[in-house]
């Protein structure tokens, strides 16, 4: 389905969690105060900059203290809740930080070629994604720039959204939120 892009686009739904992810986790005690680490219980400087846990093929990560727990099919504040709960068990007022590390975004230049560009902050947008991969080259066709991506209605069904980036509409258009996995194809 091919459809053009508008101002006023709906906000981009919160990230699922799949195999394959590789995610940072925090876990603090006493509603955030105090850091701990879940394998020896007290506070420790690699456990200030999290830990990162891979999603295995399954949908579950190997935790300490858990042992092997299904995340597959959370979202991020989804999974934190349920973690806080079962950390509960072992920690007091658990809190638990997520994030996924290795969210991607491919992008065809328009100059033949194409690269991966990893999606650092939960709001990243078109023109952020295309600026870090060096922006459309002189061959490239600002007014045929397509987004494709995951449409959640109809999995398996992307959506493409063509987008007009020589005019100020399209500049405003834009502004849509790139999700991981999303497709970037200037012609």
């Amino acid at each position: 389905k091919l459809s053009a892009a508008e101002p006023m686009l709906k906000p981009t739904p919160e990230y699922i969690v799949r195999a394959g992810d590789i995610i940072l986790m925090e876990v603090y005690s006493n509603e955030g105060y105090d850091l701990v680490n879940v394998t020896e219980g007290f506070v420790n400087q690699q456990f200030q900059r999290g830990v990162e846990y891979l999603v295995r093929y399954d949908g579950k990560m190997k935790l300490p203290l858990l042992d092997r727990v299904s995340i597959e099919g959370f979202s991020i504040s989804e999974a934190e809740t349920m973690l806080e709960k079962r950390y509960g068990a072992y920690i007091k007022d658990p809190f638990v930080k997520l994030s996924v590390k290795n969210r991607r975004v491919l992008v065809f230049h328009g100059r033949g070629e194409g690269e991966v560009i990893t999606i650092e902050n939960e709001k990243t947008n078109l023109i952020e994604v295309l600026a870090r991969a060096g922006g459309i080259g002189a061959s490239g066709k600002a007014y045929k720039v397509k987004l494709i991506q995951e449409n959640p209605l109809d999995p398996g069904n992307p959506e493409i959204i063509l987008i007009d980036l020589s005019t100020i509409k399209g500049i405003k258009s834009a502004s849509i939120e790139i999700q991981a996995n999303d497709i970037v194809y200037v012609e």
